[in-house]
């Protein structure tokens, strides 16, 4: 690294370097405060000892970022060559504005340079960059970024390398990936030419503040959930047309939270489809249709009338059962009563033998569903420590169950198809510790921890959508299927399940257990959440075929990734202390001293040695 000999700034820019931030929209405030400086004359001794000098001219204006008293990064932004050097010794982790940044705030943006950096932070942004697009930050540094920031989003340049690692970076550690409009490629490719260009009478009308606000707020996330402040959306654009509209008419005229209902959506349409379709990811590994499935919400989220909106068909076709049922059972004669087969769909507080009694007479499969999904957790074992775990990772898996019982004949079923949904409370999460075996690892949680204001507004949730929705369950529901429908992936949609799996797989392969399980049964629900959602088409668009479209896949990573966050969430919540224990340690042995490990946790290094000694 080339040394530092000698550097003076001077007192004040000239008029060409003064415009040259100007025009960037940057003010001298904001260049104050980020210490760059237009460099009067600098002296480098390069690595082979040789000298060289710079110093900031008209026509090659040069700055320097600041970055300790004797390490700068040069700025020579009409320099081609050496747009950027290095003087000094280098951070071993540079990340520049952050010394700036707020102890606590609700969004960070990190962007691909020191420049766009300086420009947001003139708009009102928290904002900082590391010393490449292509750098990736330590674990430690994005650890504590994401407990400081309730939403750290990635902006990137409007070109290949900026798309690239703007990717990259958001799948390693789940950041919102914000991208330019294409409007910019007419005149630059990044966010300071963004803000440029505004100034530019005839490209103000197409970019500026409110627009680049709009974009912020519409980065990966939906027009609907602005008002609900989310930093993990559910992708609800995964679901055909018709019922994203009513899932989002629930939230404006009910106050449903967006995710509660998506995930009863989700639960309603894997009871539908049942047994009757299977997806075979590869000779002899053929993935079911089934999802366990827990909405998590504080008191007063409404979350119990979010999925009856959902399940309402599947309610109504069950009184339609029964009314057959009572119906036919009446008018049979005493001693056929007992062969007279019981249609269910929704079952609900039942044990493993009465639960097979069900699936013998409804081969098809049914729903399991708990309003107070811990009650569920704790009757596992309740009875016969173990066994009923057992059982219930075996329906997971549609493997053969047999229960044996005293009175007459086990009742053994081939493919047993149980799909899981129930509401559960933050505060009540860490009564699932005690489960093992990775249970917890397949159970999808949908989080909506935010109490609304309450608003009464006049309007109603559309009849006409509520017809429609539930003609697409009900639909699915009566399809008669002898034997499963089997799907297979087509070319282009298993090309990209393959880089899904490839990146994800090999990239959670370092790290914790806690994060390895989850990846391991991620890598069964895509293909689970692949067949719900082709089905869907299917039947929203009144077609069928045999393969799963791109649109579906694409849909299925959405839907993982959104609940691979929630996963984390809910071992921070079940763990505790023990997870921050573990990377605690974690951190500790990759060599980072207490009182950096304190500034990640937002406590002093006393009390991270406290932690370690318990």
């Amino acid at each position: 690294m080339p040394k530092l000999i000698e550097i003076t700034y001077k007192k004040r820019f000239n008029d060409n370097e003064a415009h040259f931030w100007k025009q960037n929209t940057i003010s001298a405030e904001t260049i104050l405060k980020y210490n760059v400086h237009a460099v009067e004359c600098a002296t480098v001794e390069t690595d082979n000892k040789k000298t060289f000098t710079l110093s900031s001219t008209t026509n090659n204006p040069v700055f320097a970022y600041q970055i300790t008293d004797s390490c700068v990064k040069f700025y020579q932004p009409h320099n081609g060559q050496f747009k950027f050097s290095w003087a000094g010794k280098k951070p071993e982790e540079y990340v520049f504005g952050y010394d700036q940044l707020p102890e606590r705030g609700k969004e960070l943006i990190i962007t691909g340079g020191e420049k766009d950096a300086l420009v947001l932070s003139e708009h009102g942004y928290n904002a900082i960059c590391f010393n490449s697009e292509s750098a990736i930050p330590s674990e430690i540094l994005m650890y504590e970024l994401k407990r400081r920031f309730e939403c750290v989003k990635v902006l990137y340049d409007l070109d290949e390398t900026g798309e690239r690692f703007s990717k990259k970076l958001c799948d390693i550690f789940g950041l919102i990936k914000v991208t330019l409009p294409s409007v910019v490629k007419e005149f630059g490719k990044d966010v300071s030419d963004y803000f440029k260009a505004s100034l530019n009478p005839e490209l103000s009308v197409r970019v500026g503040f409110e627009r680049f606000e709009k974009l912020l707020l519409n980065s990966n996330i939906s027009n609907h959930f602005k008002t609900n402040n989310s930093t993990n959306p559910f992708p609800v654009e995964v679901f055909p047309k018709r019922t994203q509209e009513l899932i989002v008419e629930s939230y404006n005229t009910l106050s449903y939270p967006i995710e509660f209902t998506s995930t009863g959506v989700l639960f309603a349409t894997s009871v539908a489809i049942g047994n009757n379709y299977k997806l075979e990811v590869k000779r002899g590994h053929r993935q079911p249709a089934i999802l366990y499935l827990a909405i998590v919400g504080k008191p007063g989220t409404i979350k119990s009338h979010a999925l009856n909106v959902a399940i309402a068909p599947l309610k109504d076709k069950e009184k339609e059962y029964k009314q057959e049922y009572d119906l036919e059972m009446s008018d049979a004669l005493e001693e056929v009563k007992h062969s007279i087969r019981r249609k269910e769909i929704i079952v609900s507080d039942t044990t493993p033998e009465a639960l097979n009694q069900v699936l013998e007479d409804n081969p098809k499969g049914v729903g399991y569903y708990r309003d107070e999904l811990i009650s569920w957790v704790k009757d596992l074992n309740k009875y016969r420590s173990g066994s009923d775990e057992e059982y219930w990772l075996s329906l997971w898996n549609n493997d053969i169950t047999k229960v044996n019982r005293k009175s007459s004949k086990p009742i053994t079923i081939m493919n047993p198809f149980v799909s899981v949904c129930g509401t559960i409370q933050p505060d009540v999460l860490k009564s699932m510790s005690s489960t093992a075996n990775g249970f917890n690892d397949r159970i999808l949680f949908s989080y909506s921890l935010k109490l609304e204001e309450k608003r009464w507004v006049d309007e109603e949730l559309s009849e006409e959508l509520i017809e429609s929705y539930k003609s697409l369950i009900i639909g699915l529901n009566d399809q008669e299927i002898e034997s499963p429908r089997i799907l297979k992936y087509d070319q282009a949609s298993k090309k990209i399940f393959i880089q899904w799996f490839e990146e994800k797989g090999n990239y959670y392969l370092h790290r914790s257990d806690t994060e390895r399980g989850i990846q391991s049964k991620m890598e069964s629900y895509i293909h689970r959440l692949a067949l719900i959602l082709q089905v869907m088409y299917w039947q929203d668009s009144g077609t069928h075929g045999s393969m799963i479209s791109v649109e579906a896949i694409q849909g299925a990573i959405k839907l993982v990734e959104y609940f691979r966050v929630n996963a984390l969430l809910s071992r921070e919540q079940i763990n505790g202390e023990q997870e921050d224990l573990d990377l605690i340690k974690k951190f500790i042995e990759q060599g980072y001293s207490k009182v950096r490990i304190g500034r990640a946790f937002g406590v002093s290094d006393v009390s991270i040695g406290k932690r370690l000694k318990k």
